[in-house]
């Protein structure tokens, strides 16, 4: 068996960066919409303006 002998430091960082690290379902969401930008589908960006628009269609059919 070979000795390591910087396994117990290895171990602590290791577990340091576990207790860091945020593997919630929430921030992991919050992590994927910050890293799809503006791509995101529900981002302001990509809403639609206002206005009337064909129930069929979904074409715009005035400004009002």
């Amino acid at each position: 068996m070979q000795y390591d002998e910087y396994e117990q430091q290895r171990k602590a960082a290791l577990r340091e960066m576990c207790a860091q690290a945020d593997n919630t379902i929430e921030a992991q969401r919050k992590r994927a919409i910050e890293a799809l930008g503006d791509k995101y589908v529900l981002h302001k960006a990509n809403s639609p303006t206002r206005g009337r628009y064909n129930l069929v269609t979904g074409a715009r059919l005035s400004n009002q």
